[in-house]
């Protein structure tokens, strides 16, 4: 059995088991998903007047103060999702996608509620639109990764994204050396700015390899390029971004859960 089947059999257990046996949870959540994927996470801090305009009324935005992304208000984060199954273990939308989501860690005024707004996604499956959080639009999406190793060397890695609309693209270029992952399990709420009462818990398993991180002082990316040029993300990326953190997952799996 290759890896590949090994993590598909997993996920269909763990689905199956919370799906069948949902004891614990079935007062109070309900699972609605499951997926595999590998990713890239870029943090950013970018001007906060002009983040500031993607948030619905009463949130602002609420940067971790601890971590390798200290300091990050906006992340690009780019999914290539294997698996992506229902809480019946049936394949989503053809059961894969690649995505980019745009996310703002964010905090609302009036009662303290802490997360991440989902302000953007940029998927190639026109069957995902609207998604959960009504902001996703369709773009063509393309991947190109390597990574290069002998013996027990972690070895080099190249990833390359290409995220093309009607008004622009927005395009990585990523080498770096690799390390082992730290692997942990997390716990996090995604709202919608369209309905900042609606939220998704997101319950991931995952490794996560820290190519960069300015607070950490830790830098092993070799070479990196970012291009935006899509007409209403150019005002966060004129120039005047930082880059604060660079994570390569080569996998995440992920439960997702409503309240």
């Amino acid at each position: 059995m290759n890896m590949a089947d090994r993590w598909l059999g997993r996920l269909r257990a763990v689905s199956a088991a919370l799906v069948l046996g949902n004891v614990a949870l079935a007062h109070c959540e309900t699972l609605v998903a499951s997926d595999v994927s590998t990713r890239l996470g870029l943090g950013f801090h970018v001007v906060e007047a002009r983040l500031q305009k993607w948030l619905p009324s009463g949130w602002q935005p609420n940067p971790p103060t601890l971590g390798p992304s200290r300091g990050t208000n906006l992340f690009l984060g780019f999914v290539d999702r294997l698996l992506n199954l229902d809480n019946e273990g049936k394949p989503i939308a053809g059961g894969r996608d690649r995505y980019l989501a745009i996310v703002v860690p964010a905090r609302q005024s009036a009662t303290g509620q802490s997360g991440n707004l989902v302000v953007r996604v940029f998927t190639g499956n026109a069957a995902m639109l609207p998604g959960a959080y009504k902001t996703s639009v369709l773009a063509e999406i393309r991947r190109e990764q390597s990574d290069q190793g002998a013996g027990i060397d972690p070895g080099t890695a190249t990833d390359a994204w290409e995220v093309r609309n009607g008004s622009g693209v927005v395009e990585v270029k990523l080498h770096y050396r690799r390390e082992l992952p730290h692997r942990s399990s997390s716990e996090q709420k995604f709202f919608s700015p369209v309905q900042p009462d609606f939220y998704r818990i997101y319950r991931t398993d995952q490794g996560a390899d820290v190519a960069r991180s300015v607070p950490l002082e830790v830098n092993r990316v070799e070479s990196f390029s970012v291009k935006v040029s899509i007409a209403e993300l150019q005002e966060l990326f004129d120039g005047t971004e930082q880059l604060i953190s660079v994570t390569a997952a080569p996998w995440a799996v992920r439960q997702i859960f409503v309240p």
